[in-house]
């Protein structure tokens, strides 16, 4: 699967269930891995900050402790690595919740086979390679957004504004935190204004350089050009991206 020695830990209070699971990663790993135990919750957190492990098989029951005690000291360590949760048996309500709090996937230990770790392991760092990717754009596109001298909002569908850089002070006066409780129409000198272009980018999906006139915050009138895009995100809402 990988070039470089694969080293898991399985978090798991039951030595019969470590070895079964260590014997399916021989399966379709060979000598390519080292599978380590930690059989209490300590010595899984300890295994957890130790930053050497690829990836994470955890039970859900851990005496005092749960699993999902481990996803959230995972997110609190900012664990970039894949968890996969454990279950004695199938409960779609643990399912949801283990997937809630970041687990890369969830499952059953009853009804395991090589086959089935192999594709769930295989699945979780797919996920967690477009994961890192997506992390990667956002921070890029966060960096760009807040170091601009260009204006740069978001509205949602109404004109509420979601986030605006910091030129936005400079340019017109107010603070993001006061964009926050505002609407983008709020802005416009011909309200009217915010209509047409709407229709505009609605139908074409973005407009360029479309001119119109703005209030500042000290009530003097700023002429600009803009580029305006409709967007959607992975939720299949819809934003205005200025």
């Amino acid at each position: 699967m990988r070039d470089l020695k694969l080293k898991v830990l399985v978090v798991d209070d039951d030595e019969d269930d470590y070895f079964l699971t260590k014997e399916l990663f021989k399966e379709f790993l060979h000598d390519n891995i080292q599978v380590d135990w930690a059989p209490t919750y300590s010595k899984a957190i300890a295994g957890l900050y130790d930053n050497s492990y690829h990836i994470f098989l955890v039970d859900y029951l851990l005496g005092a402790h749960t699993g999902i005690d481990f996803l959230t000291e995972a997110r609190k360590a900012n664990l970039n690595k894949p968890i996969i949760m454990l279950t004695g048996k199938g409960d779609q309500q643990t399912d949801f919740i283990a997937m809630e709090n970041g687990a890369a996937d969830y499952l059953v230990k009853n009804d395991l086979d090589a086959q089935k770790l192999e594709r769930s392991v295989r699945y979780a760092f797919e996920r967690f390679d477009h994961s890192k990717k997506l992390r990667e754009n956002e921070e890029k596109f966060r960096r760009i957004f807040e170091q601009s001298r260009d204006v740069i909002y978001i509205t949602d569908e109404a004109g509420n504004f979601l986030d605006a850089n910091d030129s936005i002070k400079r340019f017109l006066g107010y603070t993001r935190e006061e964009l926050l409780d505002m609407n983008m129409i709020e802005l416009y000198e011909d309200p009217n204004k915010r209509n047409l272009i709407l229709e505009a980018v609605k139908e074409h999906g973005e407009v360029i350089d479309f001119e119109k006139v703005l209030i500042a915050k000290d009530g003097r009138k700023k002429y600009v050009w803009f580029l305006l895009a409709y967007i959607k995100n992975h939720r299949a809402k819809f934003y205005f991206r200025g």
